[in-house]
């Protein structure tokens, strides 16, 4: 009996959309697999519904019915989930003997970095497959076709009609095909060729055609409408819908700014930062009384804020794996709830690391004499419970945020629970060790100046 394999991924995706649609989106409008898609199917005048009518006229046919998925248009999919359904795909080829595969594509998926996954699924069914088996794929009518996949498919159709009435009818076409095929009635060839002409898949003509009926439609449908309304009524609801437009939107906000005011605000930022690193380190100077203290929290709060910036960066590399989804590194972007995250970490490091100063200096006695390790020892020890305690507090309310808080939110918690604990160990084995080495460090360098100098 010879076997038939049915597959299906189907999305059409548009690049200009930032949004990607991911296994979600999928699963909300199909994901199907074995006799739970051949019973969906059945009966529909859709592409798999002709697989599941050719099934059941021609009995002598065993069909298998592998990963049927589609979406409805939007961006990007992901390259996850195209990576996966493509490995699954081939894994179920390769578990069995073939003599033909039909499958059902839009032709214009794209991935957020994969340009053609179509041509990418019709490479792994041609890999899986026996060298033998058949292969038939049908596409919409404005797929993007190429010398590739007519190098790929043995069999590939169209459509005809838009809107898409004719998917059934399509899908019926290459099935018939690729059973004569498979019998060894025709041979057929796949040609890709470019023409000088390509007509419009989209008629919105307004003067002739179906969207100049529509509008014709519309026109009656208002007419009788208004012919309905009693006068009074059609001005009292204009009236309303007068003062509704004429509310502003208390809601509306501007986010995008043009290159001039981006570089005004940027030179801004800087002056902004370097003040502010000057004021930390002039502040915590006459509150310890030696600029050693301002200098190691300055060092310390740039550690923490790096740190974050390396953990961003790198939860936005794994986002389209499994372990990005496992760990929720999704839209984990540099953005304004990330900016008010990185004050947010700068506040929390500089205010533990000033606690840890804070009990130095009474260690110290009042005496301007070299911090020495039994001083910052005992000093960490004596605060590490607090440290300990008080972080962790704090992380498990940012990882109940990060878990449950929603989109709004999610990047800020996720750089909150990276910096609380960069800043935590940043204050006892960062800013601490500099105090040790700080004078050292200085009476070194005063001799490489006066060495210069001779």
């Amino acid at each position: 009996m010879p076997r038939l394999a049915v597959i299906r991924f189907s999305h059409e995706g548009n690049s200009f959309n930032p949004v990607l649609t991911d296994r979600d989106a999928f699963e909300r409008t199909e994901w199907l697999k074995g006799e739970a898609a051949r019973e969906a199917y059945r009966g529909t005048r859709t592409e798999m519904g002709a697989a599941v009518a050719f099934l059941d006229a021609n009995p002598d046919w065993e069909g298998i019915f592998l990963r049927c998925a589609a979406a409805p248009p939007g961006g990007p999919a992901s390259d996850l989930l195209i990576s996966e359904t493509i490995t699954e795909v081939s894994n179920d080829l390769a578990d069995g003997k073939w003599d033909a595969v039909y499958v059902s594509l839009h032709g214009a998926m794209i991935g957020k970095k994969r340009e053609a996954p179509d041509l990418d699924m019709l490479r792994a069914v041609r890999g899986a497959a026996s060298s033998r088996c058949k292969i038939a794929a049908s596409f919409d009518m404005h797929a993007n076709m190429s010398w590739e996949i007519g190098g790929t498919v043995d069999i590939a159709v169209g459509y005809k009609t838009y809107p898409h009435v004719d998917a059934f009818e399509t899908a019926a076409k290459a099935l018939g095909l690729l059973t004569r095929t498979a019998a060894g009635e025709i041979q057929p060839m796949v040609m890709v060729e470019r023409t000088g002409l390509v007509l419009p898949s989209h008629n919105m003509r307004t003067d002739s055609g179906p969207m100049a009926e529509i509008e014709a439609a519309a026109r009656e449908m208002v007419d009788e409408i208004h012919l309905k309304l009693k006068a009074e009524e059609l001005e009292s609801a204009r009236d309303k819908l007068s003062e509704a437009f004429a509310q502003p939107d208390p809601f509306r906000s501007i986010e995008t700014i043009g290159a001039k005011v981006a570089g005004e605000l940027r030179d801004k930022a800087r002056l902004a930062m370097f003040v502010a690193l000057i004021a930390i380190v002039f502040y915590i100077w006459f509150r310890f009384g030696e600029v050693k203290f301002g200098i190691a929290a300055i060092v310390a709060l740039a550690h923490d804020v790096l740190m974050v910036m390396g953990g961003v960066a790198i939860a936005d590399a794994l986002s389209d794996t499994r372990v990005g989804e496992v760990l929720m590194f999704k839209d984990i972007k540099i953005n304004l709830q990330m900016i008010a995250a990185f004050l947010t970490i700068i506040g929390y490091s500089l205010n533990d690391t000033i606690v840890v100063f804070d009990r130095i200096r009474e260690n110290m006695g009042g005496s301007r004499r070299h911090i020495g390790p039994e001083v910052i020892d005992a000093s960490v020890n004596q605060t590490l419970s607090r440290t300990l305690l008080t972080s962790l507090t704090t992380l498990m309310v940012v990882a109940v945020l990060y878990v449950v808080g929603g989109p709004v939110i999610h990047g800020f918690a996720f750089a909150l629970l990276l910096g609380v604990a960069v800043g935590t160990y940043s204050s006892i084995f960062i800013a601490s060790p500099i105090l040790i080495d700080w004078d050292p460090a200085m009476k070194t360098l005063g001799r490489l100046m006066s060495f210069s100098r001779k």
